[in-house]
């Protein structure tokens, strides 16, 4: 574990964090001198009990005899014995506080975690979607947090917590007998080292392995759920449901694999150290049978009692670590400085609106507009022009892949790293006012999500319960002809995830209300009646006619027949735009 590695973890904390670590690493200091303080509580009374006269040799218990005023021996006794029972006893509930004390940290500390990565993902701009797979940072958010905090965070803070201990007990050793302290550590850190070496490379083979295994899970199901009706039309179950099996069954056997790995040096050691210990204390009393050596002896063999678990958990929780590390990494890949500067403050940037006010009252214009998502790549235009009047209804059609979404995009200010200017009334789009044009904007997808919510929420989408306008979203079912529904539920009916119980016309209904609620003076409908049939369809434009008076209308789709409407409709060809008909 490098320093530069832990500065990974450090950069995570933010600053009430870190006061936080720093007091709990203050609270291990103290917990671990109360543990020893423990330990050393039974020096005394083995010293009495094994010889009693130096009660009267030894100016400390000389000094307490007298403070306390105690003249029987045998009380005092009794009074060195419960004085290493209460020692025990408060070293016993400062392991409890800190505990608790811990338990508060990282759950407050996940769950910020967690929270400050939905929310960058959340703030990048619209192309990093395209590049990332929506699984992968679910993952992240979820399971991949809850591995870091188990896996990274808590057997740190242990190892941290332990080693505080050892060194203090250590210390104590030495004071009593440098010379068994020191054959003691001669026989086992090198032994413990070697055992460590011996497992290490396979436990971070297990740890990429499981990383992948969970990807491939999270993949299977999400699959397998937003094809739910193509998997029970296949009468595919069994596929899906095998393949998810296998992927869980490796997943379970890389987690034994790693448990086994991890505990294997634990109980060998223990072996080792408990072999070792008996043989160092046969030697010295061989050598030295006077029983001045016992209470360095029983010493050593209390906080044998007490250092051989604390080494234990050092050794598993650093094997824990060395197996989850991947996670950090990813994690912090997602969180580092570069990320979040480059992506997340850029879009943030463009998205502050410094300007009060931004009017359309005559036209929109792209002038010479060049794009290409990577630097690879073929640009998708080139000094592209388009001229849109207001409450003109434009058409833009083009066969598949040819760039339609993208011009989308970049009109919606989705995508923003182009060459050339969109202008509204001349007015160039830029991060003071881009905020106030997408208000401007109503969308309509060709396939709008709908969540397992009411068909109120649906429609006042992203607004809380108690900012809903519900005058606004009668009058939105009303334009976007969705009655029908209404009559035979209300507006608190749910219809299932993706609106799995409507039919596609209704849900692209749905989407026009949507797009109608915030009162757009701009509606941009994405190949939003192609998914649908012929008839559906025509109801569909119909109903856009309806809506279109005092309003711009942009349509795109690859069928003409659906763009009879338009008062023009360009064509993308060679990188730019054609008039079809004017």
């Amino acid at each position: 574990m490098k320093l530069n590695s832990m500065n990974l973890i450090w950069n995570t904390f933010n600053s009430n964090e870190k006061k936080q670590f720093y007091l709990l690493i203050f609270l291990m200091i103290i917990y671990s001198i109360l543990q020893a303080l423990g330990v050393v509580s039974i020096l005394p009374f083995i010293y009495v009990l094994t010889n009693p006269d130096v009660i009267y040799e030894n100016s400390i218990l000389i000094f307490i005899k007298d403070f306390l005023s105690i003249n029987d021996d045998q009380t005092f006794l009794i009074i060195l014995a419960l004085f290493s029972f209460f020692a025990l006893l408060l070293a016993n509930l400062s392991a409890l506080y800190l505990m608790y004390i811990t338990e508060v940290f990282y759950t407050s500390y996940g769950a910020r975690l967690s929270h400050t990565l939905f929310d960058t993902y959340l703030k990048q701009n619209y192309v990093f979607f395209l590049k990332y797979d929506s699984t992968q940072l679910l993952k992240n958010t979820t399971e991949e947090i809850d591995r870091y905090i188990g896996g990274v965070i808590l057997p740190i803070i242990k190892i941290l917590n332990k080693s505080f201990l050892l060194i203090i007990l250590i210390c104590i050793m030495f004071y009593a007998s440098i010379k068994i302290t020191l054959i003691a550590l001669i026989i086992f850190v090198p032994g413990y080292a070697l055992i460590y070496s011996l497992f290490r490379k396979q436990l971070v083979r297990a740890g990429q392995e499981v990383e992948t295994t969970i990807a491939l899970r999270h993949k299977l199901i999400n699959l397998a759920l937003r094809s739910i009706k193509e998997v029970k039309l296949f009468n595919s179950e069994s596929y899906w449901s095998k393949k998810y099996f296998i992927q869980s069954k490796n997943r379970g056997n890389l987690f034994i694999k790693s448990k086994v790995l991890g505990q294997s040096p634990q109980y060998i050691f223990e072996t080792f150290a408990y072999g070792g210990l008996l043989l160092i204390m046969t030697i010295f009393i061989s050598v030295d049978s006077k029983t001045d050596i016992l209470p360095s002896l029983a010493l050593f063999g209390f906080a044998s009692y007490k250092l051989a678990p604390s080494v234990s958990q050092i050794y598993s929780s650093y094997v824990k670590t060395t197996f989850h590390w991947d996670v950090l990494l990813n994690i912090s890949n997602h969180l580092n400085y570069n990320f979040i500067n480059y992506e997340t403050k850029k879009h943030n940037d463009f998205k502050i609106a410094t300007e009060s006010n931004l009017e359309f009252k005559s036209e929109i214009k792209i002038v010479n507009l060049s794009f290409k998502y990577n630097i690879n790549e073929d640009n998708i235009f080139e000094n592209l022009n388009l001229i849109i009047k207001k409450n003109e209804n434009i058409g833009i059609i083009g066969e598949s892949g040819i760039g339609k979404t993208t011009l989308i995009d970049i009109l919606l200010g989705l995508v923003q790293d182009y060459a050339g200017s969109l202008l509204i009334d001349n007015k160039e789009i830029n991060k003071n006012n881009l905020s106030l044009w997408q208000k401007k904007i109503g969308y309509v997808p060709q396939n709008i999500y709908l969540t397992n919510e009411s068909l109120k929420r649906n429609i006042a989408f992203s607004i809380d319960e108690k900012e809903i306008d519900e005058t606004r979203v009668k009058e939105c079912i009303k334009l976007a002809e969705l009655q029908s529904i209404v009559r035979s539920h209300d507006l608190e009916t749910e219809f299932g995830d993706g609106g799995s119980r409507l039919s596609g016309g209704q849900r692209q209904r749905i989407a026009i209300a949507r797009a109608l609620y915030k009162n757009p003076e701009i509606l941009v409908f994405d190949e939003a009646t192609n998914a649908l049939d012929s008839d559906t369809s025509n109801k569909i434009i119909e109903s856009i006619k309806k809506i279109s008076n005092n309003k711009t209308i942009i349509f795109i789709s690859h069928d003409t027949k659906n763009l009879d409407f338009c008062d023009k409709v360009y064509s993308i060809n060679n990188k730019k735009l054609e008039i079809l008909r004017n």
